[in-house]
């Protein structure tokens, strides 16, 4: 199955404008991760194998299982993914692992390292994860890493997918909320959820996309000068982006959800208001104790 897009003008103001074809929520603590690195395959028609997260970063772990989720959503056959792109967006990725590794270093010198952290800890591991899981072919890049992940995640994208360089992409957020404190042990001080948030984009207006996703240069129509924050727009939450998501069956949230962009303009996603809610069972919202 192919996904057909029929070219549309993008709204007044806007740069860029596709559908998000499929999307899904998921969060953790972080006791709770243990129970999804075990992934049983085949998962969406993948084979998966059960391992395949054992030392897999935190944010790498709800990031695939977002993904994993939303293919669950889509309408009907899951559409050829071989060539599709995804792009992460994780916000301080590596932290716990990174900080235990430190300790190891000092106490008991380079043998105490595993070979695992560099190539799950860095910025391009969820993106290499999620592409390897699903025999992608096409290209896989880590974006941000600090706090304007989201923000820089949402302006990759119209990027990648304004030039054509592939007919869908993958744009996966992650993060802590509160941000995770190490202690060195691979553990954490404070009470955090692991979060993230998977949305399959896709050229094209398509009626039956569950929403539609804008991504304006400035302001409302232009007003605005280039690099001049958009203040009628909140700023860039992972958290309230997920909220939004997961209340499709709430009227009381029906409106867009919108937030500006640091270095001016803003993003915004709305819902088509012929699609049925999903709900947050249909959503994939997973909350492990």
């Amino acid at each position: 199955m192919s996904l057909s897009s029929t070219p549309s003008p993008c709204p007044d103001g806007a740069a860029y404008a596709c559908g998000v074809v499929a999307h899904a929520v998921v969060e953790s603590t972080l006791a709770g991760l243990a129970a999804l690195r075990e992934v049983s395959g085949p998962v969406a028609g993948r084979d998966i194998p059960a391992r395949f997260l054992r030392y897999a970063d935190e944010q790498t772990v709800v990031g695939l299982t977002a993904v994993l989720r939303a293919m669950e959503r889509f309408g009907g056959e899951v559409p050829c993914l071989d060539e599709w792109g995804v792009l992460a967006a994780p916000r301080f990725p590596g932290r716990i692992g990174g900080a235990a590794a430190q300790v190891k270093y000092r106490q008991g010198g380079p043998s105490t390292i595993s070979p695992h952290v560099i190539p799950q800890c860095s910025l391009h591991s969820l993106s290499s994860a999620i592409s390897i899981a699903l025999a992608m072919r096409g290209p896989n890049l880590g974006v941000g890493g600090g706090p304007e992940a989201l923000a820089e995640g949402f302006a990759a994208a119209a990027g990648f997918l304004g030039c054509g360089m592939v007919p869908g992409l993958w744009l996966v957020l992650t993060g802590w909320d509160p941000e995770a404190a190490p202690d060195g042990h691979g553990s954490i001080t404070n009470e955090a959820v692991c979060r993230g948030v998977a949305l399959a984009l896709a050229p094209g207006n398509r009626p039956t996309d569950p929403l539609r996703w804008t991504i304006s240069p400035w302001g409302d129509g232009g007003s605005d000068p280039p690099g001049q924050p958009d203040d009628a727009a909140p700023a860039a939450s992972l958290t309230a982006l997920a909220q939004w998501l997961a209340a499709d069956a709430d009227p009381a949230r029906a409106g867009p959800w919108s937030c500006g962009l640091p270095w001016g303009g803003r993003i915004e996603l709305t819902r088509r208001a012929e699609q049925p809610a999903y709900g947050l069972p249909s959503l994939g919202l997973l909350k492990a104790a």
